[in-house]
């Protein structure tokens, strides 16, 4: 075993041992040294562990208890800060980068950086020598439905200065590039930022003198340049973003919602019953017209486009039966979808 096997392995048992009155036992110690993937055979890491202690314990002020036939081991006094990364912590640093790379302000990651870029190297050290733990992240992955659509590149310098005024309650000044191409300046009061399918949105009130002018939503992508203004910013009473965001990066057709009951193919319904789509979701076995079996869904839902798009995303397997006025768009949008597939031309 190599010296820095071994450097590590004496690191991390320094780290995993706790501060007296706790104590803990060689058992205990091996079982955390096999899950951070310092060997399988636990004779043998057992035997090391042993020498491990007895060595570290002349340097450390590590108090060795007997009680009956068990060896305790602990901290004398206060356990000191030992400044390390076991293959876990680097484990947990690299998925959390993974994750929350879009949730975490860029000057975060920043300063960050050092410790990912240390879990990184210590992951392939360690993948190198085969231990398992390195292994987990080739065997969980993450998707999503549909084609999977790039995310559009920013402008880090500004969504930069964007997320300090964020932070520290700033008005701040942007250049933004609409969708039709023209460039406009807006002065807005930050409230958030909302991430929906790889798209990033500035959400804000636009500065009007005294008063403000409605929350409205900014796509991070399209802003050109930000200026920090440095005023402090006012804020919506009663706004809340959790709130703003469902209600309308949902794309609302109203602020209501509605009661509706759908007749699914049975081949398709299985995910629902597993993920229902509301709290009062109810699923029952029907006859359809033509006496074969279906399930009808019945729910409360918000009133909004993601439901229409989800919904014709089940093409004909998928029957809206009410409200009404959603079956009768729902068939004016099925005779336009058979007009337009007619001609194959």
């Amino acid at each position: 075993m190599s010296d820095r096997t071994t450097l590590m392995r004496q690191w991390t048992l320094l780290q995993k041992i706790p501060a007296s009155p706790r104590s803990t036992g060689v058992g205990e110690l091996v079982s955390h040294l096999m899950n951070e993937g310092f060997g399988d055979d636990k004779r043998n890491l057992t035997r090391a562990v042993q020498r491990d202690l007895n060595f570290l314990s002349d340097y450390f002020p590590l108090s060795r208890q007997e009680e009956g036939t068990a060896i305790l081991w602990s901290w004398h006094g206060q356990k000191l800060n030992i400044n390390g990364m076991t293959p876990s912590t680097a484990l947990a640093f690299v998925v959390a980068r993974d994750t929350l790379e879009h949730q975490l302000p860029h000057t975060t990651l920043q300063e960050l950086q050092p410790l990912l870029d240390a879990a990184d190297s210590l992951l392939k050290e360690h993948q190198a020598s085969g231990q398992r733990l390195t292994r987990w992240r080739n065997k969980v992955f993450t998707t999503t439905r549909g084609p999977h659509l790039k995310t559009p590149k920013l402008c880090i310098d500004a969504v930069r200065t964007i997320e300090q005024a964020l932070l520290d309650d700033h008005v701040v000044a942007i250049h933004y590039r609409r969708r039709d191409g023209e460039e406009k300046q807006y002065t807005l009061h930050p409230l958030g930022i909302a991430h929906k399918e790889g798209v990033a949105y500035l959400v804000g009130c636009a500065d009007k003198g005294k008063a403000l002018d409605e929350v409205k939503s900014y796509a991070l992508h399209r802003v050109i340049r930000a200026e920090d203004r440095y005023e402090k910013t006012r804020r919506p009473k009663g706004f809340r973003l959790e709130e703003y965001v469902k209600n309308t990066l949902g794309f609302p057709i109203t602020e209501k919602t509605l009661r509706l009951k759908v007749h699914f193919d049975n081949d398709v319904i299985q995910h629902l019953i597993e993920r229902p789509i509301s709290d009062d979701q109810v699923i029952k076995t029907i006859k359809t017209k033509n006496n074969s079996e279906a399930s009808q869904l019945t729910a409360t839902v918000a009133d909004n486009m993601e439901l229409r798009w989800w919904l014709q995303g089940f093409g004909q397997k998928v029957e809206v039966i009410k409200p009404v006025k959603l079956r009768r768009e729902f068939a004016r949008t099925a005779q336009a979808l058979a007009e337009q597939y007619a001609n194959d031309s």
